[in-house]
């Protein structure tokens, strides 16, 4: 699609239509790139808040245009072609501002009379709150404080329990997308740009999703894990740590 004729669309405009021209569902699109359906929605619908990171942004975008067979660069100028403000309304023929522009403006006061008028009705404002929570005011002052002491035989309790802590390591050679669970609580979902290293650490079982486990390096307790070999070559879920 050439530029000129995307100039008044937006980029999620170039992606649905990408995706509507091969005739392809939602669903089917999450199947074979790997990325949720409501990141889709969000990406064709410019809603760029429902991503988590400027870093998600750009690999989603990238990742789905060169799905669609679309110009990733001609994507990417859309997404960051600034935003124009709408045009402020003219003056009409005497100078004086159109009704609208007028109602933006507001009102401020042009005399010394109402800026005194105004002064006066905010002290008796200020006079009006003091009498109607003035007694409140005292009575809460007036309540008296309680110190508590700690019990004499009290005695502190400590958990004898010694967790385990677990350390994963993901080193990407190339942009991946990844989905990571520890404990059944996501961790982390989205594009792990070239050369980034993500390390958390937990306890209990981490479930890891990968779209190329080849392009990843993976390090459970600093132990390099044969991601591929794990996953024996086809499949793409991985859980740590390695049942044998």
């Amino acid at each position: 699609m050439a530029m000129t004729e995307t100039t008044k669309l937006s980029a999620g405009d170039v992606l649905k239509q990408g995706r509507l021209r091969q005739r392809l569902s939602i669903a089917e699109c999450v199947k074979r790139t790997h990325i949720s359906a409501r990141y889709l929605d969000a990406l064709e619908a410019d809603r760029w808040t429902d991503l988590p990171s400027e870093s998600h942004r750009i690999g989603f975008l990238k990742l789905y245009s060169q799905f669609l067979g679309i110009s990733i660069d001609e994507v990417l100028n859309l997404y960051h072609r600034p935003i124009q403000p709408p045009a402020e309304p003219s003056a009409d023929a005497h100078g004086s501002a159109s009704p609208a522009a007028k109602s933006r403006q507001g009102w401020y006061p042009t005399s010394v009379g109402q800026v005194v008028a105004i002064v006066l009705l905010a002290l008796a404002a200020i006079w009006g709150l003091y009498h109607a929570f003035g007694g409140n005011m005292y009575e809460s002052k007036a309540t008296p404080w309680v110190r508590l002491r700690p019990l004499k035989n009290a005695r502190l309790v400590t958990s004898r329990a010694v967790v385990s802590t677990q350390k994963i390591r993901i080193i990407a050679e190339s942009d991946s997308w990844i989905r990571l669970s520890n404990n059944a609580q996501l961790l982390y979902e989205g594009i792990l740009p070239a050369q980034a290293t993500k390390e958390w650490t937990g306890t209990g079982t981490y479930a890891l999703k990968m779209s190329d486990p080849r392009a990843l390096h993976v390090f459970w307790n600093d132990q390099p894990v044969d991601a591929p070999a794990a996953t024996h070559g086809s499949a793409t879920d991985l859980q740590l740590p390695l049942h044998k």
